[in-house]
This record gives structure tokens, C-alpha cells and sequence, in this order.
């Protein structure tokens, strides 16, 4: 089927373009029933050549390119924006797409979550809430949006995507896809294996993991590849790191990297007994356990902001030095948040319905909800406090249905070209080892390895990956076999 892309001034930001696209609810009824595709898009910046359309999936799941590209087009390679109408969309089930429905408001949802236990449960009590609260949850997306769940998973947004291909006129795809973006570029690969120009993939996700549970059926998906570790394994690297550094680049020091990681641990045991409150520019902040914990788990994203995060630390370090008779600490910085600014991507996080309904579609999971209390033990014994917020942050999957329409493999059909692969070794979000493991599954790709921390190339721009991305989808020129490119900065500069 065809359809046409009826492009307006987006509001806000008129140098991009909007339009709606009508593709088949299911794909194997392309007569049937039509859903909306919100589609965005900034033209090449130099039209006499440009080359074609370049699809751009910054993460998930669920992420709305929509609201996300205006915010990441400037960290897109220059030539790349030159010689390419950049493209987004809103995946079905979310954002200005035909969404998966949750609540009628923030009110209604906050009322719903009120009693919840944030960011994540930490004792038994905590977790059965969390139990009791997102089975809850699951039931009521399940029976808010009985026709459109079934028809939500990758493989359906890969087909969502050809249609939008063949509607601005591309014969084959170019396409860049980032975290989770890396699942549905290796899912469209593996589809339609002959309309592929361009595929390059940033922090590629192990898709036999995601989509299967052979290896291990007792484990949910996030736990079953790893996602715990690779956030373990960063905390481990900010701290060596910064330790090395000294207190001059990493304010929490204390002497070498052992001593830091062992300095962290007593600061996460003292907040286990005693959380903290501390004044800052916006009031009190009282500051806990888990909020440490997943504010940590976030910051290591970004090297930018490791050094800020480690001010962060120090500051609730003193606050857990001083004695609670003479009252909160007095601080300049936001401890109870992660550190932010404008001069990286911006992340994201999906709304709870719209990732449940493609995180729950794709994944199988254990379907007793009991049962993440076992896999958290099994998670804190492997990865501590990151175990942990890791593991809860999908139980309402074991209420979920996966999707029949998935796609799971084979993963290597041959391409019409070659798909390149970008690694970061130390990425506390998609493990390294899960872009060495695509790379041997799919039929024709090129590694380049990025010899730095933090989660992707895209989230931590480096100069290196960015010519990289720029002569591969110009030029069709790929890395060297084996090439490794250094780290853009180091997380403490001196």
C-alpha cells in the first residue's frame, strides 16, 4: 500500500515538518483498519545534494521522535544534516501516534502511584507494593486498549518504518538508531533484508535475549541481558576513575580508585540507616538510599556530568558526616537530582504505559509477579543497588502478553549492504559484549569500538564517530576492521 505525507511548519520550531501517516493496525491485513504514524522531519540544509531521507531512533522504548528530534538534530554529524532530510516518528502506541491509553491526566496517575515507594522498593513490604501496584497497572492498560496492544511490538514499528520509507520516496533506508533504536534497525535488517543502504546501529542490544528467554526463562528481560552488570560495572568504572583523577577533578575522591569505591559503599550504608536532608536553592531535599542509587545509575549516561555528580556526592558525604543536631547541610547544587545542562543530548523517559506496551509486546518474562523478589536477590548479588533498581523496574511485565506478530530471527539474512556497529567498551547501559554478540549474528557488519565510558556515541558525542557516521552514509566507507576510536574526553578532566 501507499500513503502520503501531507508536510507543515511544526509548531515551535518551524525549520521541521510535520505530517501524519495511515498504516495497516495489522500488517497482515493491509486493507484493514488504519492507525496514525506521527512523522517529523528537518530538510537536507544543502538540497542540491542531498542524498536522500535518514530515519533517526534516539532510544526507548517508546521514545516520540516527534518531541525528541527538535532537541538531538544538532548532535547529528554536520555533512549528515547537509546531504539528508532528517526523519523521526512517534512509534505506534505512542506519543502523537495512535497511543496506548493509560490515564485521563497527571492528576489521575499521580492519585493511582501515590502510595508507590520511589524510585524503587527496597524492603519486602516496599515490594510487594510495587507487586500489588503494576499488576494493578497491567490490568488496566491491558482492558484500556484491547485492540491496539496486540499489534504493538519491534517488528511492527520495522513495518511501520517501510511504509514511511516508500513514502518519502526512498527506494531503500538509511537509517540511525541508538540504544534500543539498535532493535529495530537489526529487526528492519532481517526483514527486508534488500532495502537496506544504510543501517548504523549505537549501542546494540543482544536480540536473542530481548525476544527469547532460552537462555533463561527464570529471568526477566532486563536481568536476562545484563542491563544490571553493564550499570554495576559503570558505577565501579566512575569511581576508579575517579579516584585516579584525585580531588582536584573528582570531588570524591578519596586517595585511588579502591579507597573511592570503598568511600561509596560506606556513603550508600550510611544512607540505608539515615537518608539526609539538605538545604538547597530549592528548599529542603531530603535525599535516600535508592535515590542515590538511581540517580547514579542515570549520571553515568553522560561523562559529561560525572564531575558534577561527583560534587553531588561529596555534598552527601559531608551531610552524612555532620551530626544530625546541627540540622541539614547548607549546598549550592540540586542533590536530589541527576546533573543536567544543554550541551549534551537530552534524555528521555517514556511514559509507564507506552514502554510497558512495547517492553511487555517484545519480552517474554516470568509470569508470576512473586517471583521478582527472587530475581532481585539474584540481581543484588551480582550487580548491589543497581541490581536492584534494574530488576523492579519491570515487574508489571510478568502481567503482559507478548506480541504474535515479533519477529525473532533468524538475525542473519544477508543485506543488500553492510551494516556498521558502534560500541562504547564501557557502557553502563547496553554492555559492550551485546554489540560484540550482533556482530557475529548478523550477515554483513562492521565494528567500530569506541575505547570510552558512558552510555553510546550519540549521548557522549565524539568527533571520531561522528566522520565515521558521516563518510559511512555518505559514501558507503567503513571503518577499518577492528578500528577503535579513543573517548572524546575523560569523564574527570584535570
Amino acid at each position: 500500500m501507499g500513503t502520503s505525507l501531507d508536510w507543515q511548519p511544526k509548531e515551535g520550531a518551524e525549520e521541521f515538518e510535520v505530517a501524519t501517516a495511515k498504516v495497516p493496525l495489522d500488517h497482515r491485513e493491509p486493507g484493514g483498519e488504519l492507525i496514525d504514524i506521527a512523522v517529523i522531519r528537518h530538510p537536507a540544509t544543502d538540497p542540491a545534494r542531498r542524498i536522500g531521507s535518514l530515519f533517526f531512533v534516539p532510544g526507548g522504548p517508546a521514545f516520540p521522535g516527534v518531541t525528541l528530534l527538535p532537541a538531538h538534530y544538532r548532535f547529528l554529524p554536520a555533512e549528515v544534516r547537509e546531504r539528508f532530510d532528517i526523519v523521526s516518528f512517534d512509534p505506534r502506541g505512542a506519543g502523537e501516534s495512535s497511543p496506548v491509553q493509560g490515564f485521563t491526566s497527571m492528576e489521575d496517575m499521580g492519585a493511582f502511584f501515590g502510595d508507590l515507594p520511589l524510585p524503587f522498593p527496597v524492603t519486602e513490604q516496599e515490594g510487594q507494593i510495587w507487586v500489588d501496584k503494576f499488576t494493578a497497572f497491567a490490568k488496566l492498560v491491558s482492558e484500556g486498549n484491547r485492540k491496539l496492544l496486540p499489534h504493538i511490538s519491534t517488528a511492527d514499528i520495522a513495518r511501520d518504518m517501510d511504509v514511511l520509507r516508500e513514502a518519502v520516496g526512498d527506494a531503500t533506508l538509511n537509517y540511525f538508531g541508538v540504544s534500543f533504536g539498535s532493535l529495530l534497525g537489526t529487526t528492519y535488517a532481517n526483514l527486508f533484508p534488500g532495502k537496506v543502504r544504510a543501517i548504523a546501529l549505537d549501542g546494540a542490544i543482544d536480540p536473542v535475549n530481548w525476544f527469547t528467554d532460552d537462555d533463561d526463562p527464570t529471568l526477566n528481560a532486563t536481568l536476562r541481558l545484563g542491563f544490571d552488570v553493564s550499570a554495576a560495572r559503570g558505577v565501579d568504572h566512575f569511581l576508579t576513575l575517579g579516584g585516579e583523577a584525585g580531588p582536584g577533578a573528582c570531588a570524591f575522591a578519596a586517595g585511588d580508585g579502591e579507597a573511592t569505591r570503598a568511600k561509596f559503599q560506606t556513603l550508600l550504608e550510611r544512607l540505608r540507616t539515615r537518608p539526609v536532608t539538605l538545604n538547597t536553592p530549592e528548599g529542603p531535599q531530603t535525599v535516600t538510599y535508592p535515590m542515590v542509587i538511581a540517580n547514579m545509575w542515570v549520571a553515568l549516561y553522560q561523562i559529561g556530568y560525572w564531575s558534577s555528580q561527583a560534587e553531588i556526592l561529596q555534598e552527601l558525604w559531608l551531610a552524612t558526616e555532620r551530626p544530625e543536631e546541627d540540622g541539614p547541610l547548607e549546598t549550592k547544587l540540586d542533590v536530589a537530582n541527576r546533573p543536567g545542562g544543554t550541551e549534551l543530548p537530552p534524555l528521555f523517559a517514556a511514559p509507564p504505559e507506552w514502554s510497558l506496551a512495547l517492553l511487555g509486546g517484545d519480552t517474554p518474562n516470568p509470569s508470576d509477579p512473586q517471583s521478582w523478589f527472587a530475581q532481585g536477590k539474584v540481581a543484588e548479588e551480582r550487580a548491589g543497588g543497581m541490581g536492584t533498581v534494574v530488576n523492579w523496574g519491570s515487574v508489571a511485565c510478568a502481567s503482559w502478553t507478548t506480541s504474535q506478530n515479533r519477529y525473532i530471527g533468524p538475525w542473519d539474512r544477508p543485506t543488500a549492504a553492510p551494516i556498521l556497529l558502534i560500541g562504547t567498551v564501557g557502557d553502563p547501559g547496553t554492555a559492550y559484549e551485546g554489540t560484540e554478540k550482533l556482530l557475529g549474528l548478523l550477515a554483513d557488519a562492521h565494528l567500530l569500538t569506541v575505547d570510552g565510558e558512558g552510555h553510546t556515541a550519540f549521548y557522549n558525542p565524539n568527533p571520531h564517530v561522528a566522520r565515521a557516521l558521516t563518510d559511512y552514509f555518505v559514501a558507503g566507507v567503513l571503518p577499518e576492521p577492528g578500528a577503535t576510536v579513543p573517548a572524546a574526553q575523560h569523564p574527570f578532566p584535570s
